[in-house]
């Protein structure tokens, strides 16, 4: 299952990223997982969609408490600097691992967005992503 929840949050980081780019208003139509390949296991597993949809719109009703704590830990960066892709991998990871009600193991989500970020960002912005969860996690006792 451990492999499929990563499906779960490519969907929604990659919704998070439609809506960053102005290309979704979730808020009115509501998700429709319509980019995904058909074969994509939260297509027909009830369970992996709402993890998905939970990890969406729980970013989305949290994005100001999640920007902060960003700000507060990717030193010498402003938010408006940070790449899109990178900065919806972390508000998805940031809100997973501090404001989620079902919580994952900080580490395996720090783990996911890290290998997410390897597959769909540059070469290096796994590094940026992994020191910024990891400093969330060490300075907020996330657990």
């Amino acid at each position: 299952m451990g492999a499929q929840r990563r499906f779960a949050r490519i969907a929604a980081f990659q919704a998070l990223y439609m809506v960053e780019m102005g290309r979704k208003d979730l808020q009115e139509e509501g998700v429709r997982w319509e980019w995904l390949e058909e074969d994509n296991p939260i297509l027909s597993q009830p369970e992996l969609e709402l993890m998905a949809r939970n990890l969406l719109y729980g970013t989305l009703e949290n994005l100001d408490s999640i920007d902060e704590l960003i700000q507060k830990h990717s030193l010498h960066w402003q938010l408006d600097r940070i790449s899109r892709v990178d900065l919806s991998i972390l508000r998805m990871a940031v809100y997973e691992m501090c404001f989620a009600k079902s919580k994952s193991p900080p580490r395996v989500v720090i783990n996911e967005a890290v290998e997410i970020a390897k597959e769909f960002s540059s070469d290096v912005s796994y590094k940026f992503i992994n020191g910024v969860l990891d400093a969330i996690y060490q300075k907020n006792h996330v657990s």
